[in-house]
């Protein structure tokens, strides 16, 4: 892809390759997810690291949810560390049922219980914490854990 141009590959990811078995994007309704796999694929091909893309494909629920949204829920888009926890929640449940469209995210949410994603809407207000990104445990005075029982 490295000879492509973001529009071309847009237009390929879009509409798929005939005869090659690549099908079109799924969800017609959302061509903002076709240029997030745009995205992806020139990070990619601009030398994107092992550690870079292990980050982004992590199995734990939050790494997985910081793949697109950061490890605080600040950075790339959208952000969540500025929306409520009640709402994060509303939206991940209707995620899961189908009542909000979304290819990229119908897919996230399969990876994650649905006892977990209160847990998750509430990591993402949390202040940042050096022990999280460093997959270290946090000690009880962490800002990241102050007022729970937990230790990550």
């Amino acid at each position: 892809m490295a000879d492509r141009r973001p529009e071309e590959m847009h237009r390929i990811v879009n509409e798929g390759v005939k005869m090659s078995g690549m099908p079109a994007w799924p969800a017609s309704s959302r061509p903002d997810e076709v240029w997030a796999v745009v995205a992806f694929l020139t990070a990619i091909d601009r030398g994107m690291t092992a550690p870079d893309y292990l980050a982004m494909t992590d199995p734990a629920p939050e790494g997985s949810c910081a793949g697109c949204h950061g490890a605080q829920g600040t950075s790339r888009t959208p952000r969540l560390d500025i929306l409520d926890p009640e709402y994060l929640q509303m939206t991940l449940d209707a995620y899961r049922t189908g009542q909000r469209a979304s290819d990229i995210m119908a897919h996230a949410i399969t990876q994650i219980e649905p006892f977990q994603c209160k847990r998750l809407a509430a990591i993402a207000k949390r202040p940042a914490c050096w022990h999280r990104t460093e997959r270290r445990m946090c000690p009880p005075a962490c800002p990241a854990t102050a007022g729970t029982t937990e230790t990550r």
